[in-house]
Order: structure tokens, then C-alpha cells, then sequence
């Protein structure tokens, strides 16, 4: 678009008067008058120019810029439709309590999601929104507060952003997430195609309650959109009803310049968008939005009687400024449409998906998923009935998983860290409170303490295993705990022999599976058996039989021996 060979059409600018200085949020505004063929803005077509801008005597700058113009009514304008995301990091822990209070600076008018909000669009844009975003939102507007008890300030915040996205999407489409937007890629590595059909399922109940309005359709968007075989398989095969994909999954047949016929979608759950319009939405700047209005100026005119529709797609996590959507369509040949009118409009002739090779996550991320899963179905076992609690933490779990931590490892590895502590620790709200105890009798009942902290009923069995053989095993004793409580079970136990042991408990699902750490009991055995009191006995007894003897037979002797002396005395000499 910029011709090999220039000269200067346009006038010198004024100075800026004034002693202020030039600054990013105040910018000076000038005027350029161009002295070309005044119908060169006006027909459709894109032309480039250089803006060489010099201060105070410094090297000349060279700005690139477009004037572009959108032809007459013999122009069919290109189509588009705009998907605006809603999408944040996490900012709750695995059971939902709030970590910080940037959420509320984002949600704020002037935040990133506020600024969202605010970008214009009516019925026509179609927005994607993670339902756990949303759920953080309501969890916020109802009060919060921190690990330490300080309040948190963003409740109000939060009750009028809900209230304005109810508002922005009553009338226009809806495409969930699944919850807590899971980086597909790594989930298709982990082989959880279950966990994500849950993640999906739970998505679109919860945002269609939490937007006060019906949301059916399940959206599956990798983070670079492009899909490898096993990400393709994941999504196909789950729930997903709508894919994005970028543009640079495929491979066109014939570019859009030369074909002058369109064919229709090969899947209308397939949603393509351009990866260069979508390049140019990374930050809205007054250049960025003039080289994205020449591009869709552009595709019109390649064909100007042949409406191709675009799909306009930002980032996941956009940070869009002031620049309103009017002003990005301001003088651009386009048309917005709906997003069935977007899915039923023809594309140029493509081949099937490209399969890329695209990276996962850190493998970290997916071992301490692995073992915080694990942790909770285990102790969700314990509750036949169900627990939403536990519930909630088996769906929070895969907010390790996380899309948005692409690019934050650091955050990413501590959240994984803290949600696995987290675990670990819920799995220890059974347990068995350890203790020192005296034997005092062959058999005797153990009165020992067994406590439940969580906010369900608990059904576990207690396994003892003694250390050395001066016990027998005790037998398991199954035992159904109340939620918030402290519970006495009194074991039998049988001693073999005095002396002191070590006696370990461990509190078991009724799957098999060890709940928590294994907790240790003191014995002390003071009794004796009854085996050994007869030997005692028995000792006793021969002793004092034996004493007695010994006593008669001195008795006797003492006898004999007084009567041979009274015999010698009355023998005559």
C-alpha cells in the first residue's frame, strides 16, 4: 500500500504552543491537509503515508497512517461481528475465599473489565464470558472479606458492574466458557476429557443463573486458537457447540482476492476469526485503530461486490482505552450483523482444521491438579449423600488449569501450591485426636476422640494398627461423623503383655483410601494376664509349701535331737 517512490503531500504542522509537555494521556491534536486528488478518501480504497514527526531538532520519526475511503453504494461492506471476552485471572482459592482485591479494580468503571463494558456495541456483539469470573463478581457484591479478616472494598463495585453486564447482555448472544476457562491444551495432555464435560456443564447452569437469562451454548477457544490432534479430539467429542479458531488453523484454498465465489462453512460450530484484525485489537491506540480500519477497508475492496463476514476477536485478556467501538468503525465500509448471520454467511474454500504444535502448560500445574483431584474425591466419598461444598472445590480445582496463567508461571505455580496445601488440608478435617491412655485391666475400651470439621457428614472407618505384639489388632470400627463435631468411640483392646506401644489410627473412605495424616495413640499397659498370675500364684504357693516344709523338718530335727540328750542323761555312766 505505500509506493516505492514518495514525495511530500501533506503541510508542515504548527508548533504546539505551550509549556506543557507532550504527554501519553493528553495527546496534542493536528490536522494534516493532504493536496492529492481530493477523491482519493473518498472511493473505496487504502492508501499509506509516512508521518515524519521531529522535536526540537531531533531525528525525524516516521509514523505509518492510512486514508482510507468507503467507496458508494455500489460496495457491498464487509460483515462483521464482534466477540468481546470476558475473562480474568483468578482471584479466589480453591474453596472461594478471596486471595486479594484486584478484582475490584478491574471491575471498576475505569478497570480493564469496566472499560469492556463500556466499549459500545448493543444486541449485535456476541460475548464469551467465564462463568467462575462472573460467580466472583456475585460472591464479591454480597461482602467478603480476607484470610485476616480485613473487609474487602470492592462489594459496591461489583453490585453495579453485575447489574451492567445483566443489562449488556439481556438481548444478545451468550457463549459460555467452561468454568474457570481450563487451558484446553493441557487438558487434552491429562487425558480429562470427563473434567472438562462437567466443566462445561456446571458453566452454562451457573452463568445462566447468574445472568438472570437462559445460556445454551459451550464455547471451546484455545489460547492461540490453533489445535493440535488431541485438543481437536477433546473438543469434539465433548459438549463444546461453538470452536474459534484463528485464521491461522487453515489453510484457503483460494485467497480471497482472486476467488469470486464463496462456499459455505464446512461446520457452522466452527467460528473463524482473522488473526491479523485480531493482531491489531491487541491495544487500541489512535494507530493501531486507523491500520485496522485500512484492513477491514481493505477486504472490502480485494472484493467490493462480494461480502466476505469477519469475526472480530481481541485477546483473552483485552485491555482495551477510551477507543470506542464507533470509533474503530468510524468511515469504514462494514456492516455488523448477528452471530447466526455471522455462522450461516459463505468464506472462501478451505481445507479441513490444521493440526499445530502447541505447548501445554507447565507440567507442574498438571501433577498438583492430579494430587489436589485425588484429595478431593477421596474425601468426597465420605458424604453419600453430597456435599456442595465439595462440589465447589472439585469444580474450583481447575482453575490450576487456568488459561490465564499463560505467560504468569510465577502466579500460576503459587496458585497451584497454595490450592494443593488447600487439599491437603481438607482431607485432614477427619481425624482422630491423638492421646496417651493407661491399661489398667486384660480388657479394656479405649475412649478415643474422633473429630469432623468440615460442613457434611462424614461416614469413615478407623483402622488401628499396634507397633508391637503386647496388643492384639482391634477390630475397624465404622462410624458416621455429624458435620461440626467431636465424636467418642470406645475401642476394644487387648492386651498380651505390660509395657508401652505405639497404637496408629488411620481414618479410611469407604473406598479403602487414608484420609489425612496417620495419627498416633501412647499406651501404656500396666495390668498383667491372667497366665501370668497363675504362674505367680502357682510360685506363691510352692513357696510357701516349701517354706512350711522346711519349717517341719527343722521342728523335727530340733526334736530328735532334744531326745537323744534325755536319753544320754539317764543312761548310768
Amino acid at each position: 500500500m505505500f509506493a516505492s517512490s514518495t514525495i511530500a503531500v501533506g503541510d508542515r504542522l504548527v508548533s504546539k504552543t505551550g509549556d506543557s509537555p507532550l504527554i501519553a494521556h493528553t495527546p496534542f491534536a493536528a490536522s494534516l491537509s493532504l493536496t492529492g486528488k481530493p477523491a482519493m478518501v473518498r472511493e473505496l480504497g487504502v492508501h499509506g503515508f509516512w508521518l515524519q514527526l521531529t522535536t526540537n531538532g531531533s531525528v525525524a520519526k516516521s509514523i505509518p497512517f492510512f486514508a482510507y475511503g468507503s467507496g458508494g453504494s455500489e460496495v457491498q461492506p464487509t460483515p462483521i461481528t464482534w466477540a468481546l471476552p470476558l475473562v480474568e485471572p483468578p482471584h479466589r482459592d480453591l474453596v472461594g475465599n478471596f486471595n486479594d482485591d484486584d478484582l475490584a479494580k478491574t471491575l471498576a468503571p475505569n478497570g480493564r473489565l469496566g472499560r469492556i463494558l463500556n466499549f459500545g456495541g448493543g444486541p449485535l456483539v456476541t460475548w464469551i464470558i467465564d462463568p467462575e469470573l462472573v460467580e466472583s463478581a456475585a460472591a464479591m457484591s454480597r461482602g467478603y472479606t480476607f484470610a485476616h479478616g480485613k473487609p474487602g472494598t470492592g462489594q459496591q463495585i461489583a453490585t453495579l458492574w453485575l447489574a451492567q453486564l445483566r443489562g449488556v447482555v439481556a438481548n444478545s448472544d451468550v457463549l459460555a466458557l467452561p468454568y474457570g476457562d481450563p487451558d484446553l491444551i493441557t487438558l487434552a495432555k491429562g487425558g480429562l476429557r470427563k473434567d472438562l464435560l462437567k466443566l462445561n456443564a456446571e458453566g452454562v447452569v451457573r452463568l445462566s443463573a447468574l445472568l438472570q437469562r437462559p445460556v445454551t451454548r459451550i464455547a471451546g477457544w484455545s489460547n492461540t486458537g490453533r489445535l493440535n490432534k488431541s485438543t481437536k479430539s477433546l473438543i469434539e467429542n465433548g459438549t463444546v457447540t461453538t470452536i474459534l479458531l484463528s485464521s491461522d488453523s487453515f489453510h484457503f484454498l483460494q485467497t480471497a482476492t482472486n476467488s469470486s465465489n464463496l462456499s459455505p462453512r464446512a461446520s457452522k460450530s466452527q467460528l473463524l476469526y482473522d488473526s491479523t484484525l485480531a493482531n491489531q485489537l491487541i491495544e487500541l491506540t489512535p494507530l493501531s485503530v486507523n491500520r485496522l480500519a485500512a484492513e477491514l477497508t481493505m477486504i472490502t475492496a480485494e472484493r467490493p461486490s462480494i461480502a466476505r463476514a469477519q469475526l472480530l476477536l481481541p485477546p483473552r485478556l483485552w485491555n482495551p482505552n477510551s477507543e470506542s467501538m464507533q470509533s474503530v468503525k468510524s468511515g469504514v465500509p462494514v456492516n455488523e450483523i448477528s452471530l447466526a448471520n455471522l455462522q450461516s454467511s459463505p468464506i472462501a474454500s478451505q481445507e479441513p482444521v490444521w493440526l499445530s504444535k502447541v505447548s501445554p502448560l507447565d507440567e507442574g500445574e498438571l501433577e498438583a491438579l492430579q494430587k489436589i483431584s485425588k484429595n478431593l474425591r477421596a474425601f468426597a466419598s465420605t458424604n453419600q449423600i453430597g456435599d456442595q461444598t465439595s462440589k465447589n472445590e472439585m469444580l474450583r480445582s481447575a482453575l490450576v488449569l487456568s488459561t490465564s496463567w499463560r505467560g504468569r508461571g510465577f502466579n500460576a505455580s503459587l496458585y497451584a501450591q497454595r490450592a494443593e496445601a488447600e487439599s491437603a488440608r481438607i482431607v485432614r478435617q477427619v481425624r482422630v485426636v491423638s492421646g496417651r491412655y493407661t491399661l489398667t485391666t486384660l480388657h479394656q475400651k479405649l475412649p478415643i476422640t474422633i473429630a469432623n470439621d468440615s460442613n457434611g457428614r462424614a461416614t469413615v472407618t478407623l483402622r488401628f494398627t499396634p507397633t508391637t505384639y503386647r496388643v492384639l489388632q482391634p477390630q475397624p470400627v465404622n462410624i458416621t461423623l455429624e458435620a461440626k463435631s467431636k465424636t467418642q468411640v470406645m475401642v476394644p483392646i487387648d492386651a498380651i503383655t505390660s509395657g508401652n506401644l505405639i497404637l496408629d489410627a488411620e481414618v479410611l473412605t469407604p473406598r479403602g483410601e487414608i484420609l489425612g495424616d496417620v495419627a498416633q495413640l501412647s499406651l501404656s499397659i500396666r495390668t498383667v494376664p491372667s497366665i501370668a498370675n497363675w504362674i505367680m500364684e502357682g510360685a506363691a504357693i510352692a513357696l510357701v509349701l516349701g517354706a512350711g516344709a522346711q519349717i517341719i523338718r527343722r521342728l523335727r530335727r530340733r526334736k530328735n535331737t532334744g531326745r537323744d540328750a534325755l536319753q544320754m542323761k539317764l543312761t548310768p555312766p
